[in-house]
């Protein structure tokens, strides 16, 4: 009698658990216009309707003790329906939330990025002794530049000309830190200041690092496969082998890129053994081998073409004149330049709020001071003649 009392109980316990994860799915199904609204009223009625039985069987099961078994297994399979159902239904309503969202920054954005300081239109901050830091930002997108989008790649190019030295760094997209002019400096990851303008992009970095950002270059997907293939495809030392997620696979050591390959090697993340971070260091070794690439004298020696390809490419606001003077220098000076790189450590984290998409649970990189310091110490020393 005892052990029956106890089942009976187990039985309606699983009964008022399904109805609890039934309960939160048809709250999603209102609240949400995930499905058209004749279909939620269908998927809800069903649902309840299966409850209600249920609930009846419960009430009669003593009457048929052999049924007994079949009903807890068909209760635990409601369950589990329901729980995937429910896990798959909420995934689907953060995504479009965090779109519709981000939508709406990417409106604010470009009504902010349309006025005339915060597009590409930055004065050019240069250096009086030659040497300059240049940031290069890599936008999620394809087609036109005048575009507002995420910046993805935020590479820092240290160049002082004397000492033949450039130093590379690379800001992971996700780093966490406070986002100038649209962003109102509040907290967010690094790629958001995109969808403020390039001016947000410069100045968050600026303030990040306590640096000058004496020019900067905006490009996209097109851009790197234009300019790569302008230069006649580049080679980059890869140091691990690995496939794409389309399934195009690069082999270990020094290999050749066209400029669809460069734009798939350098988006890659999820099949590297350390993620985003790898994927920012894979950029600076295509970034590398494009340098390396416009170095050499068959390019220098044909540098108008190149700019000029260059010029409808990308966004700088680097004078046409300041290029000029760095290929001439070159040229007179034919050796070679000292390369080197390096990557903001951090930490990851899901526990960080986002101005851009509030109330959304998002991945960000959080810095460590010691890396910031020691990233504005390197560059300080790269700088200085």
């Amino acid at each position: 009698m005892k052990s029956e009392k106890v089942r009976n109980i187990s039985y309606w316990f699983l009964f008022i658990i399904g109805l609890v994860i039934y309960t939160r799915l048809a709250i999603l199904f209102i609240s949400n216009n995930l499905l058209p609204i004749k279909m939620r009223l269908m998927a809800l009625l069903i649902g309840l309707a299966i409850y209600v039985l249920l609930g009846l069987a419960l009430l009669n099961l003593n009457r048929y003790p052999k049924t007994q078994l079949g009903l807890a297994m068909f209760m635990l399979a409601i369950i589990v329906l329901l729980s995937v159902g429910h896990w798959y239904i909420a995934k689907a309503v953060n995504t479009i939330n965090e779109m519709n969202q981000e939508s709406e920054r990417r409106e604010a954005g470009s009504a902010i990025a349309s006025e005339k300081d915060n597009l590409d239109y930055l004065e050019a901050n240069i250096s009086s002794d030659g040497s300059f830091n240049i940031l290069i930002s890599g936008i999620d997108t394809d087609g036109s530049l005048n575009n507002i989008s995420r910046s993805d790649v935020n590479v820092i190019l240290t160049v002082n000309p004397d000492k033949k030295q450039i130093l590379m760094t690379s800001l992971p997209r996700d780093t966490y830190m406070p986002i100038a002019r649209g962003g109102q400096e509040q907290m967010d990851k690094l790629t958001h200041s995109g969808l403020y303008g390039i001016g947000s992009t410069v100045e968050s970095v600026e303030n990040f690092l306590s640096i000058d950002i004496n020019y900067y270059v905006r490009v996209n997907f097109r851009s790197l496969i234009t300019i790569v293939n302008a230069l006649g495809g580049i080679h980059v030392d890869n140091p691990q082998e690995f496939s794409t997620s389309s399934g195009k696979y690069f082999a270990k050591g020094n290999i050749y890129l066209n400029g669809e390959d460069a734009l798939t090697f350098s988006r890659e993340r999820k099949n590297l053994s350390s993620g985003d971070v790898g994927r920012g260091q894979n950029q600076m070794r295509v970034i590398e081998g494009m340098i390396k690439k416009a170095l050499t004298p068959s390019i220098l020696l044909n540098y108008g073409n190149i700019m000029n390809i260059a010029s409808k490419s990308l966004q700088t606001n680097m004078p046409t004149a300041a290029i000029i003077d760095l290929v001439n220098h070159q040229i007179e000076n034919n050796t070679a330049w000292q390369m080197s790189n390096m990557t903001l450590d951090g930490e990851h984290s899901m526990s960080h709020p986002s101005f851009a998409i509030p109330n959304q649970q998002l991945y960000m990189y959080i810095p460590n001071q010691e890396s910031i310091n020691h990233i504005n110490s390197r560059i300080s020393t790269v700088l200085a003649n």
